[in-house]
């Protein structure tokens, strides 16, 4: 019987998205919306609102429904002391 390594195989997953989400081309069809505009209002709004949220360091804010994750990866560059989760199916 073979042993799956979770933790490797976690690992690799989050490798695959988190590279994935970096290639992505703003106006792709992949993203999480088609509007170009929309999604850069949704992100600079969730900015907004994380600024005003004062969340102390190493807390851990999760983007459920984030799609490739391009607004995850844009969002957490503003904020890198905290710890962004994406999860989508």
């Amino acid at each position: 019987m073979n042993m799956v390594d979770h933790s490797k195989l976690s690992k690799e997953i989050k490798q695959y998205w988190d590279e994935r989400a970096k290639r992505t081309d703003p106006d792709s069809k992949q993203a999480t919306t088609y509007d170009v505009f929309l999604r850069e209002l949704e992100i600079a709004k969730l900015k907004e609102k994380l600024e005003s949220a004062s969340l102390p360091e190493g807390s851990t804010v999760v983007d459920l429904g984030c799609g490739d994750g391009h607004s995850t990866v844009s969002i957490a560059a503003s904020f890198p002391s905290i710890h962004f989760v994406g999860v989508d199916w």
